[in-house]
């Protein structure tokens, strides 16, 4: 029996060294900062600030001596008395995200638009962050409750303009008829600083819990469905009245060109026509002379030349003919119609015979 006592004691040595050499010794890296708690109550800080933060450690060094707490700086091993005399709370000194609640909010114009805002935050002082937080899903929990209710003032406050645009400058668009359709009024704070509002407000409530929040930054705005349905009626509305511009300037342009296009035709036409006349009148004029006066011609078998007598040997020959063809009809073109009565000259051949004595040139 007295060998195994000893061994059980000896395990329970070896075990109780074994937990004292695992709860005295801790480390502290680069990303964090610790607080040591004696049965509860914090007696030393361990600060780890960045390069930009080092200004801080001053501070918060003689704060910390008020609360009888001794800091220490830097990442590295650190040692303890065993748990359950004092435990170490270890916290993230790096920007964390936070994410805020997209919710309806109306502009100072009654506008009703979804936000959604987000911002980097970080614990600046790590006793406040342990006294009033303690941890990071407290802290999202604050930062939601301070933030978000900041917003809602500002938005609320300023107009849908400020909210959206960051300054002045002119609007573009693509086509120029468009600018009527953008016409915006002016810039007073601009998104930018609505953010700084926002930031500005919030931080003296944040610094009392030992955190801060890094540049605010709207991740989205956008109309409610309603608000968005009347909107897009809206530009409808404005680009069809644009475009009925277009189509009746259009109309009218098509309705200019068109009129000088048909009168610049029947211009042309008039001057063929006139032309065409004069043309046909000459080769009538000429036709008429080789008729009356006659023509020779080569005959293609025998080769020889063949004299056609002319209408002046026999007028009255060519009185007939002509009045022949116009009994036919062929001297009258498309639809042209004579309307004479039965004592017209025109109907003596049918009337009498056709001898010298009726043969005007006689008379």
């Amino acid at each position: 029996m007295k060998p195994t006592i000893k061994g059980l004691i000896g395990l329970l040595g070896l075990t109780a060294a074994t937990w004292l050499g695992l709860s005295i010794p801790y480390t502290v890296n680069q990303t964090e900062h610790a607080i040591v708690k004696t049965f509860g109550a914090p007696r030393k800080a361990i600060l780890n600030f960045s390069e930009e933060d080092k200004k801080r450690v001053s501070t918060l060094r003689e704060e910390y001596d008020k609360e009888g707490l001794s800091v220490s700086e830097g990442a590295g091993l650190y040692f303890k008395l065993p748990w359950p005399i004092q435990t170490v709370t270890k916290i993230d000194r790096r920007y964390l995200p936070w994410n805020g609640y997209p919710e309806q909010i109306a502009t100072s114009e009654k506008t009703y638009i979804w936000a959604d805002i987000a911002a980097p935050w970080k614990v600046i002082d790590p006793l406040k962050y342990i006294n009033e937080l303690g941890t990071e899903d407290r802290a999202i929990n604050s930062l939601n409750t301070v933030v978000d209710g900041k917003v809602r003032d500002e938005i609320t406050s300023h107009s849908l303009i400020d909210a959206v645009r960051i300054d002045n400058r002119p609007m573009e668009v693509l086509d120029q008829e468009l600018g009527e359709t953008v016409k915006v009024g002016n810039v007073i704070a601009g998104r930018k600083g609505i953010l700084n509002l926002i930031t500005q407000n919030s931080l003296p409530e944040l610094n009392a819990q030992g955190i801060t929040i890094g540049e605010n930054f709207m991740q989205g705005i956008i109309y409610i469905d309603d608000v968005k349905t009347n909107v897009e009626k809206r530009m409808e509305s404005e680009r069809l009245r644009i475009a009925e511009r277009y189509s009746s300037e259009a109309k009218g342009q098509y309705d200019r060109i068109m009129g000088e296009k048909d009168r610049d035709k029947a211009q042309i036409i008039t001057v063929a026509q006139k032309k065409a006349g004069e043309i046909r009148g000459l080769a009538d004029a000429e036709a008429t002379e080789i008729f009356a006066n006659g023509f020779q011609e080569k005959d293609e078998k025998t080769g020889e030349m063949k004299n056609f007598r002319g209408f002046n040997i026999d007028p009255n020959f060519y009185n007939l003919w002509r009045t022949a063809l116009l009994y036919q009809g062929k001297s009258l073109e498309g639809d042209t119609r004579l309307i004479i009565g039965t004592d017209n000259p025109l109907f003596r051949l049918m009337k009498e015979d056709y001898t010298e004595s009726n043969n005007p040139k006689k008379k």
